[in-house]
């Protein structure tokens, strides 16, 4: 019959037991002939005693015998079902459980279903046997054991799905065969480039039913390997579970033997290396505090926590004072001497805790467990923890495929390449054909970093190269698909991640070498071995010949000048390198060539720019570009250059300083030599051009004017012979000419008052100029500030608005008002008749006669100053000849802001905004009218 301590838990019993090591385990063999039994009850009183024992195969083998008596014995059919399901024999236990089902024998046959759905958990089904375990849980009648186990399979099925959610299915390669065999290996070691580990293949002498396990040793020749029994297998007992301390200088394993009721407790030795030799020495039991007599003592491991120096051993126990059946026990090596061992509390549970190992590398241990069935994807799964001080963090369980619904124990990682190795039976189908049938564990490899380096070089100079790309594909089929791809390796060196058993090629290429493919794979790939490979590029040459000549005979030019600028190189991802502030990378400076011929060496993935150039003659331009070349190539540039030097004008507006497209040229040509005039150029540059680009000669004068509609006129003069410029190659001259931009209205502003009168009040007109009143209104700024804000902040609004009217009203209209006058100075010359629309205006202050006289002289001030400004005397000319007339407007007060406050004894009526804009003089307009006879200059002097 079951054990009570079997029911509850039912994911500890997934393979739990196969790993007997002593009392359950891999794989300890029974032995007797089972044949031998007097009776039925007799042969079922020997399996419920296996069992108990922990011994499920030889319970199968005495239930079997009792089945083939009677098919349909429910006893021995249960037990045999629970025997082989704890062998992990699951279908066989199946076979079992659905024949007690299907033939009504079940004693309990909601626990009976619950141990096919543990089947089906234990074989990875989660999804389905989540379903199974609901069943269960909801059926009516059901035992309490199996609602509480089923329960609890429920929630195992859950976490596991949570757990492989989203994880790929990985599988780990089996060792090759000459490592696995049909029976069972397990426990792997490395050390000195060896394989060292247990199998359980060897006959026990003089009783060759019974097997021994002993340590075997795998040397790697080429793809395979040499597999032999190692030198310190004890005689005629088994030898297990190998380890070694940090340097190697010391090997631990387990002994054991067989004893009468088949139990195998082990004892730790230890043999340490005879210093100058790879012998070992005599073989050293430890200490009986490590073995405890009548407990068993396995599974060595041998590490040093993190900061300390000294070694600490971890072991396997079944020993009192532990927590549950097989327990990690631990104690420090100190010179020499082995301090009283601890149980690794933090760690084990109430189940079986084995198989530790720790990694220094890391950090991590590793162990496995039945006892963490909340996190189990059935029987003994492989967890990690680190230490913290006097405790250690929670442990995690591995994903795939170090986890698996079977046994998965014996994990390690080697020192060099970090290769993975771990024990499993989760089965391959073709274990030994003997009673041990479920005994047969395998050792898997998979690699933790399995990589390979490659070092990049030059090919003729064996130099390390730099910022490469890299490529790595794979072989699928007949095709290479890539994996990825590493763009400008910053290093000569770069380390891809493998998987083993593929085909991969590896492309290294550089800007300016040839690229190069290297392929191989990782199939037998042998433990310690690093894969490194040193693949060199050859550089790719690109040759550039440039020829110059004159453009006007086409014959070859000698003694020019070039300049060759290497602008920008172009990086395998598209990426840009110039120069600071986009500069050129490099330069060569080629002055007064040897006939027309040079010649120069390009970089791949550049771009360049040409320039030649010769006294007395143009410049040429042109550019090479060697993107995307991949092989040694000769290129060539033929430059043409004329007698001449270029020229280039560009236009503005004078106050935005942004350029003006649409412009009128005229270039004027004079011959120095005889003053004759050669030729007048007019060109019009388009939309979005501000620019006039031509050839010009020396031993010239030249004028240019350029004119925009709307705008004010500029103008160039200027020579080109050798009193005036210094004739040098690559000689372009530039200009930069202003034109100021014609706008109506503009609005000038006067001070209170301004201009006064003469003699009497009733004056309306005044001898100043427009700039007389400006400049003295513009000083007064400070005034108006403190008279209209003091006591504000700068940031108060009146503030602001007062400092604003002042920069930007009344200077700018000032400014304007000379482009204006400027513009009015052209079209008078050019011979147009023009009249000018004028308002005058004067603020509520005062009465509105003597505001009305105010406004005539303000508009006789503005007339005044067009006129005479800066002694110019051409407009009073025009002006005289009435050919330059003004339409006044005088509106006196009569369009003031009526809010605008009249009393002065209210500073507002003078000392604010809204006074201050009452007070100007407009221009409205400007009209080309039709001359006529000489006129006054003012047509009407009459109020509108």
């Amino acid at each position: 019959m079951l054990r009570p301590s079997y029911i509850f838990v039912p994911l500890m019993l997934c393979c739990a037991v196969t790993l007997g090591f002593a009392q359950q385990g891999p794989p300890d063999k029974i032995g007797n002939n089972l044949d031998r039994a007097p009776s039925a009850k007799a042969l079922n009183s020997k399996a419920v005693k296996s069992a108990a024992r922990g011994d499920n195969n030889a319970a199968m083998h005495y239930y079997k015998l009792v089945l083939k008596y009677d098919s349909l014995n429910a006893e021995a059919l249960e037990g045999f079902g629970e025997a082989a399901f704890i062998h992990t024999k699951y279908d066989s236990a199946t076979w079992a459980f659905n024949l007690l089902l299907d033939n009504k024998l079940a004693g309990d046959s909601s626990w009976i279903k619950t141990r096919l759905a543990d089947i089906v958990y234990c074989s990875g089904g989660y999804r389905k046997a989540d379903t199974m375990y609901m069943a269960i849980a909801a059926m009516p009648g059901a035992s309490a054991r199996a609602r509480e186990s089923a329960a609890a399979g429920s929630k195992n099925c859950k976490w596991a799905m949570a757990f492989l959610d989203g994880r790929e299915e990985v599988y780990a390669p089996l060792l090759p065969g000459s490592i696995n065999s049909r029976y069972a290996e397990y426990a792997p070691q490395l050390a000195d480039n060896n394989l060292y580990f247990t199998a359980y293949r060897f006959p026990l002498r003089g009783d060759s039913t019974r097997m021994l396990m002993q340590v075997l040793n795998a040397v790697p020749t080429g793809e395979d390997y040499v597999v032999q029994l190692a030198d310190m297998n004890a005689e005629n007992k088994h030898t297990a579970y190998t380890a070694f301390n940090r340097d190697k200088t010391v090997m631990y394993y387990a002994v054991g033997a067989y004893k009468k009721d088949n139990r195998i407790p082990f004892e730790l030795y230890r043999r340490k290396k005879i210093p100058g030799t790879q012998s070992w020495g005599p073989a050293e039991l430890l200490p009986k505090s490590i073995n405890q007599p009548g407990s068993t003592n396995t599974q060595p491991n041998v590490g040093v926590l993190p900061g300390e120096e000294r070694e600490t051993l971890f072991f396997v126990s079944d020993r009192p004072g532990g927590k549950g059946k097989k327990d990690i026990w631990y104690c420090h090596i100190e010179n020499d001497t082995f301090a009283a061992p601890r149980n690794l509390e933090s760690l084990n549970t109430k189940e079986d805790d084995v198989s530790p190992f720790y990694h220094a590398g890391t950090g991590d241990f590793y162990f496995s467990s039945t006892g963490h069935p909340d996190q189990s994807l059935g029987g003994f799964d492989i967890y990690r923890a680190k230490p913290t001080g006097e405790r250690w963090t929670n442990p995690e369980p591995l994903p795939r495929p170090f986890n698996s619904g079977a046994n998965d124990v014996f994990f390690i990682i080697s020192e060099v390449c970090s290769m993975q190795f771990f024990a499993s039976n989760r089965g391959r189908g073709d274990a030994a054909d003997y009673s041990e049938e479920a005994c047969c564990y395998d050792l898997y490899a998979t690699e933790k970093n399995l990589e390979i380096k490659i070092d990049v070089c030059h090919k003729e100079t064996g130099a390390p190269l730099a910022k490469t790309t890299m490529q790595l594909f794979e072989k699928q089929g007949e095709a290479l698909v890539e994996l990825k791809m590493i763009a400008e390796v910053p290093g000569p060196s770069y380390a891809f991640p493998l998987v083993l058993n593929k085909t991969y090629a590896i492309v290294t290429s550089k800007s300016g070498f040839t690229s190069d493919t290297f392929q191989f794979n990782t199939n037998g790939f042998v433990w310690g071995k690093c894969l490194e490979e040193k693949r060199c590029l050859e550089p790719i040459r690109v040759d550039l010949d440039v020829y110059v000549f004159d453009e006007d005979t086409k014959a070859p030019l000698s003694g020019a000048d070039l300049r060759f600028y290497d602008m920008m190189a172009i990086g395998p991802a598209g990426t840009v390198t110039t120069g600071q502030n986009g500069a050129a990378l490099d330069s060569l400076i080629t002055l007064n060539i040897d006939g027309n011929h040079v010649h120069y060496d390009l970089k791949i993935d550049h771009d360049y720019r040409l320039a030649a150039s010769k006294k007395g003659f143009t410049s040429a331009r042109d550019s090479v570009s060697t993107r995307g070349i991949a092989r040694n190539t000769t290129l060539r540039r033929d430059v043409y250059l004329r007698r001449g030097l270029e020229y280039t004008a560009r236009v503005f507006d004078e106050f935005t300083k942004e350029p003006l497209d649409s412009i009128t040229f005229r270039i004027e040509e004079t011959n120095l030599v005889n003053g004759a005039s050669l030729s007048a150029l007019e060109y019009k540059s388009g939309r979005g051009d501000n620019e006039y680009n031509g050839l010009i000669f020396y031993d010239r004068r030249y004028n240019v004017v350029a004119a925009r509609e709307g705008y004010s006129e500029d103008s160039r003069g200027f020579r080109t012979d050798s009193n005036a410029i210094e004739i040098v190659p690559f000689q372009h001259l530039y200009d930069t000419l202003y034109l100021r931009r014609i706008s109506l209205p503009i609005v000038l502003y006067y001070d209170n008052d301004v201009p006064k009168s003469g003699t009497l009040k009733t004056d309306t007109s005044t001898s100043f100029l427009y700039a007389d009143t400006y400049f003295k209104y513009y000083d007064r700024k400070a005034q108006y500030l403190k008279e209209c804000c003091e006591g504000l902040p700068e940031t108060d609004p009146r503030y602001v608005a007062m400092d604003t009217f002042f920069d930007f009203q009344v200077q700018r209209e000032w400014l304007r008002l000379r482009a204006f006058r400027e513009y009015l100075t052209e079209k008078l010359r050019e011979g147009a008749c023009v009249q000018v629309n004028i308002a005058g205006f004067a603020s509520p202050l005062g009465n509105r006669a003597y505001n009305e006289k105010l406004t005539h002289r303000r508009v006789d001030c503005l007339l005044n100053h067009l006129q005479k400004f800066e002694g110019e005397t051409d407009i009073e000319k025009y002006y005289k000849e009435g050919r330059f007339t003004i339409k006044p407007d005088y509106n006196g007060s009569d369009k003031a802001d009526k809010s605008v406050p009249k009393e002065r004894s209210n500073k507002g009526s003078i000392y604010s905004v809204g006074a201050a804009k009452e007070r100007k003089v407009m221009i409205l307009s400007m009209e080309i009218i039709e001359c006529a006879e000489p006129l006054s200059g003012i047509q009407s002097k009459t109020k509108k």
